[in-house]
């Protein structure tokens, strides 16, 4: 007999290298969380100037103004009064009118503030000023100044 090679199996391809979700090679990911981290913190500031905006307008220090001299407002919340973080609403300066709500918070309760301020005789004057002492559900508007059947919208 003669020596002959073993029958030789038909060479197999390798099977297809599998791509990694993740390159070994992270570096990508710098970009990434950088571009994250610059959105969140100009997200944030954004919403902080957005809530403290109309904090820091002539209608809210008038009207702030209005319940730190008032003294059903001393005897109901104490004294000093601090505002909380927001504050809703518009001020519009072409029409002359800035209605406001916001809460405040003295050592005695809190309560929440409905505000209109109007712009009369050269500078800004509270019209409107309502105070709700209590909670959500159980409590009642107090209106300091104004008609108390005329209340802003």
């Amino acid at each position: 007999m003669t020596d002959q090679d073993p029958p030789t199996e038909p060479e197999q391809a390798p099977p297809p290298e599998k791509l990694p979700l993740l390159p070994k090679s992270k570096k990508f990911l710098i970009p990434v969380i950088i571009l994250l981290s610059v959105t969140l913190l100009g997200l944030g500031l954004g919403l902080y100037l957005a809530f403290t905006s109309l904090q820091r307008s002539e209608p809210f220090k008038a009207a702030l103004a209005e319940l730190d001299q008032n003294p059903e407002v001393e005897m109901l919340l104490g004294s000093p009064l601090e505002p909380g973080l927001s504050t809703l609403g518009q001020v519009d300066e072409e029409a002359g009118v800035a209605d406001l709500m916001f809460r405040i918070t003295g050592p005695k309760d809190r309560a929440s503030v409905r505000s209109r301020c109007e712009w009369i005789e050269g500078r800004w004057q509270v019209t409107h000023l309502d105070l709700w002492i209590g909670e959500r559900d159980d409590g009642e508007w107090t209106t300091l100044i104004g008609d108390p059947d005329q209340l802003p919208q």
